[in-house]
């Protein structure tokens, strides 16, 4: 007896460790997400969003067929479980507890009244009608079978069991075995195509009614992530490649973030080449950071400057591309000048001291050496625009994912981002645990020191590039998993450009009286031309438009932030020329139109670019690299996002930042809702999913406003109630789950709505507020749920053994 007790309880020790969070997204059993078909499936009721095609369709008639089940209704069953594997939700119903399974989470209770499905089984359950109407009746080559489920049913009374009764002993131990029900966080089979509950019909879900922030540091940083440790502290980078480490003051407490900008945690600023647009533009640490230290840092890096950046052009043969064709870029700069790096650091501690004192090391380490331990990833870039940059471990996978924008300017003239050949605008998905040798490296023709994760999408196709994760994205910026959820991948995706355009009114300035007329110029950046060779302008981050006149729509660089005030050069004859500021006014948002995305990232998604940009068809102004026809793809369409008229009728936005599910405490009302913003500051929308675990979103723009009781006082905007945040540059999280912006003007917190008298009946009153910690001891409260999961493995395991 006691053997047993030790067995069961050594089970359910393991069984705590596999613990993971339902993926309750439609997803399809690979991971990939759903599709829309173009025809009728013959045989399964799944049409619109499936996860079946035609031919998957006909071997699932196949494998039905040759049941040869004599009773129809529960043949009608059958085919019903068999066809769950055509459900937009297969992956949830076929997956419980990151274990496979061969049939379907059938219901096995009337759904309970906090499920997210849409209605409840009236008289029986579905698992109970399945055991009722097929228990006597044969079913060849049956996916009841126990080996199928891992599990152990009864011992056969025949050699050859076809009857449920042949391997289970009573509905009891068969629901126990294929049963389950839907909550609000997961779904089961009816027998029936899975459909969620609108709250439509119920109480509207109504938007917070403001966002509180706090202002705790003046510095502009462009990255932050969360100390691995669990503690209160966190690592900020800002584009030139100094990384710091911080202590973040308790909420409430009125402290100030520390953080000594003169002694960084390390300096990369000699690898990294930063202007508006490149720089360092993602950190990210190992998951076992505090027992190896490892930690990896993506930036890009100028060949002509450092010897280490030497990757190949990702403008190449093998994607119909020439170097030569291209040009030199607004800074000069040649094609591939600039690459893409993603580069491995380590933490003081060495891999021969004890892991115990490893973990010490390794947790406490304020510093560490811009020593390079190893290349994960070069890449030349084909101009120094669109790069994105950012990477992140997966959380329940962790592969490092690596985000990539089309690199290329302008409209993706060379179709980079629906060229599975290329890995511009692409997110990968690499394995940095293990690491080929150099001749597997070279043999698979891989852009640095990584392996590829056998479950990639396109791993096994020749034709593609097995780092591919997802593709058809122009510039993601700013990704996140949520961290209850982590099959929610989010990632803001900016627009066509970064900018928007306008019309060019100069009046002539030999003849004012004339007004405005098409005199031929070249409209160019914030000085006065200086420097004229032949009928072009060369100053140092200009922009040159050639044949650009009066009353023409003009692009506008995402780069050239503020003032809307140009020179440009007139000519009236080859003796004749005046310098002019021009004035640029917007154009009609119903005639021209950007858009700025968010996107939930899912294996092998293609989400559009540049046959889409978000939901509006996009057609090049030059396509060198061929084009991409909207039949072939089955393009994902944005779950969020917004026109740049919408935020600024004068002037448009500038660039969506992706930002986080909420998921901290400390605003009630904001918590389940993703928090995303624009570049420009002026907005921030939260975005609630409606029905829960449906991947549909429902934005709403949202007051903000500082604290009147701000550790760092807030500026507000001259003429407005806003903070004056300057530019929105990124989003962070900490190991509260706290969300903090990263902007120009300083380092935000998202406080409690009470503190800018916003009104939330969800917020529990308090009479004082914490005091702060700044020590690694503070990591007692805030320790992760895997932290948890490991603690109680080995205590259970003590109870187990004593």
């Amino acid at each position: 007896m006691k053997g047993v007790l030790i067995s069961i309880n050594f089970i359910f020790c393991c069984f705590l460790l596999f613990l993971d969070s339902s993926t309750s997204l439609p997803l399809c059993v690979d991971s990939s997400a759903p599709f829309i078909l173009n025809s009728t499936l013959e045989f399964c009721p799944y049409n619109g969003s499936t996860c079946c095609n035609s031919t998957e369709d006909t071997q699932i008639q196949k494998q039905f067929q040759l049941m040869n089940i004599s009773d129809t209704t529960c043949a009608s069953a059958l085919k019903s479980i068999l066809c769950a594997r055509c459900d937009p939700y297969s992956a949830e119903l076929f997956t419980v507890q990151s274990t496979p399974r061969s049939v379907p989470l059938l219901c096995n209770s009337t759904i309970a009244s906090n499920s997210s499905q849409s209605k409840a089984v009236a008289v029986e359950d579905f698992c109970s009608q399945v055991w009722e109407s097929c228990q006597s009746v044969s079913i060849k080559n049956s996916p009841f079978s126990p080996s199928l489920q891992g599990q152990a049913g009864r011992t056969p009374s025949k050699s050859n069991p076809s009857k449920l009764t042949d391997q289970w002993q009573s509905k009891t131990d068969f629901c126990t075995a294929f049963g389950g029900s839907s909550t609000s966080e997961s779904v089961c089979f009816e027998g029936e195509p899975v459909a969620l509950k609108n709250t439509d019909s119920e109480a509207p879900i109504s938007p917070p009614h403001g966002l509180c922030l706090e202002k705790i540091g003046n510095g502009s940083y462009l990255n932050m992530v969360a100390h691995p440790d669990g503690t209160n502290r966190a690592f900020f980078s800002n584009q030139k490649g100094q990384v710091w480490l911080a202590t973040i003051p308790a909420d409430g407490s009125g402290g100030k973030l520390q953080l000594d900008e003169s002694s960084p945690f390390v300096d990369l600023t000699d690898m990294v080449y930063s202007d508006a647009k490149l720089g360092m533009m993602g950190m990210a640490f190992h998951p076992k950071f505090a027992e190896n230290g490892r930690f990896f840092a993506s930036f890009t890096c100028d060949k002509d400057k450092w010897s280490g950046c030497n990757g190949i052009c990702s403008c190449n043969s093998n994607v119909n591309c020439d170097p030569s064709k291209i040009g030199t870029g607004s800074s000069g700069a040649q094609p591939c000048q600039y690459q893409a790096v993603v580069a491995e650091y380590t933490a003081n501690g060495t891999a021969s001291q004890p892991s115990s004192v490893l973990i010490s090391t390794h947790t406490k380490a304020v510093s560490a050496k811009p020593t390079e331990v190893r290349r994960i990833f070069t890449m030349g870039l084909p101009s120094n625009t669109e790069n994105g940059g950012q990477i992140l471990f997966g959380p329940n996978d962790g592969y490092l994912y690596f985000m990539m924008g089309d690199g290329s300017g302008t409209g993706d003239p060379y179709n980079f981002a629906q060229n599975k050949k290329s890995l511009l605008g692409k997110i990968m998905r690499l394995d940095i645990d293990n690491i080929p040798s150099a001749a597997e490296i070279s043999k698979q023709g891989l852009w640095g020191s990584y392996s590829i994760p056998k479950d990639n999408p396109f791993s096994q196709d020749n034709g593609s590039q097995a780092e591919i994760w997802a593709l058809g994205l122009k510039t993601p910026w700013r990704c996140s998993f949520d961290s209850e959820r982590p099959s929610y991948f989010f990632c803001g995706d900016a627009g066509q450009g970064l900018g928007y355009y306008g019309v060019l009114q100069v009046s002539n300035p030999w003849y004012p009286s004339l007004g405005c007329q098409p005199w031929k110029g070249l409209l160019i950046s914030r000085t006065k031309v200086n420097v004229i060779t032949g009928s072009e302008v060369a100053i140092a981050g200009s922009v040159l438009i050639k044949g650009s006149h009066c009353g023409r729509r003009l692009y506008r660089d995402g780069v050239l932030l503020g003032t809307w005030n140009f020179y440009v050069l007139l000519m009236r004859a080859p003796r004749k020329r005046a310098f002019k500021k021009a004035q640029v006014y917007c154009l009609d948002d119903s005639v021209l139109d950007l858009y700025e995305e968010v996107d939930l990232i899912t294996k092998g998604g293609n989400y559009g670019w540049r046959v889409y940009e978000g939901p509006y068809p996009f057609t090049p102004n030059e396509s060198p690299g061929g084009n991409t026809s909207k039949d072939s793809i089955n393009p994902i369409m944005p779950i969020l996002g917004y026109n740049h008229s919408e935020v600024n009728k004068n002037e448009g936005s500038a660039c969506i930042i992706g930002g986080y599910m909420y998921r901290s405490n400390t605003d009630p009302c904001m918590y389940g809702r993703y928090l995303y913003a624009d570049l420009y500051s002026v907005a921030v929308w939260e975005a609630t999913e409606d029905p829960v675990n449906s991947g549909n979103f429902s934005k709403s723009r949202i007051p903000f406003s500082c604290s009147h009781d701000s550790p760092i006082k807030c500026d507000p905007v001259p003429g407005t109630s806003l903070p004056a945040l300057g530019y929105i540059y990124s989003f962070g999280e900490d190991n509260n789950k706290d969300v903090y912006i990263l902007a120009s003007e300083g380092v935000y917190r998202v406080v409690r709505p009470s503190r800018c008298s916003y009104t939330c009946s969800q917020e529990k009153a308090t009479t004082e507020a914490p005091s702060p910690s700044t020590s690694p001891s503070h990591a007692c409260r805030n320790f992760s749920i895997y932290q948890f999961l490991q603690i109680s493995f080995f205590l259970l395991l003590l109870i187990c053994f004593v």
